[in-house]
């Protein structure tokens, strides 16, 4: 795709939210937040839609771009493995790094999202309801 798709910068994985867990503490404010991502298709099996830090392809020379970026859709899938944990029995590992992640980066990991990513969740709810 990013040979014969020059204005592509990078080419990545599409995040699985049809198995989340009911125990995840954020699993409506994912599943609304990743919708988003399956909306715009650029190709059979891609989907144009950002792309932060999940596994991808980058255009070399191309630097680290989020928008002009294409997500492959199943079986291309990935799991994002930390909406899989469950937070009231981490291992001493896991309550480590939580506990020591960036929060601005990691935003999925606590009991309260921030006030930034409620606020984009709010306005993506009103979008979505909107146009049901």
């Amino acid at each position: 795709m990013l040979h014969s798709n020059p204005t592509i910068d990078k080419v990545g994985f599409s995040l699985r939210i049809d198995d989340l867990p009911d125990h995840f503490t954020h699993k409506s404010d994912v599943i609304t937040w990743e919708t988003q991502f399956w909306q715009n298709v650029f190709w059979p099996g891609f989907y144009k839609a950002p792309i932060d830090t999940t596994f991808a392809m980058y255009r070399p020379g191309g630097g680290h771009q989020n928008g002009n970026s294409l997500r492959s859709g199943p079986p291309y899938s990935a799991k994002h493995l930390p909406w899989y944990q469950d937070f009231a029995n981490l291992s001493e590992e896991d309550s480590y790094y939580i506990q020591h992640s960036d929060h601005l980066i990691t935003n999925w990991n606590s009991d309260k999202l921030p006030a930034t990513v409620q606020a984009q969740l709010a306005k993506l709810r009103a979008q979505q309801s909107a146009t049901n």
